[in-house]
């Protein structure tokens, strides 16, 4: 009873501990925009959300994740990327990506074993 108790508690711990986004990182492509999202650790994909707007915007929400102040810096963006902005508040993380054309379609690629998550804009 006690190991079950330890297990429950210890996985408890893993899936809700607080999590940072450490990094983003984003390469332009002829057919689109490919961004990385590095975190402190393994995030499950059910906690990440994304969706977009007919103004060219693309918007991502991180369930329970934090944001690393020191990692992440502004930096000069590449078109069609005019600026992303990063929104913190106590349950989530929002992340707003402005582009500067019309999105046709994005997909979210969590790889789990490696705490990153890769969209394709």
């Amino acid at each position: 009873m006690n190991k079950l108790v330890l297990i429950l508690v210890t996985t408890a711990s893993v899936c809700f501990a607080a999590v940072s986004l450490q990094d983003i990182q984003y390469n332009v492509k002829s057919n689109g925009i490919v961004i990385s999202l590095d975190f402190s650790a393994p995030i499950h994909e059910n906690r990440i959300i994304g969706w977009k707007s007919d103004k060219g915007t693309f918007y991502l929400s991180l369930s329970n994740v934090a944001r690393s102040k020191d990692k992440i810096s502004d930096s000069i963006f590449q078109e069609p990327l005019e600026q992303i902005v990063i929104n913190e508040f106590p349950e989530n993380l929002q992340l707003a990506f402005h582009l500067n054309c019309r999105i046709q379609g994005y997909k979210i690629i969590n790889s789990y074993s490696l705490s990153r998550a890769t969209i394709i804009i």
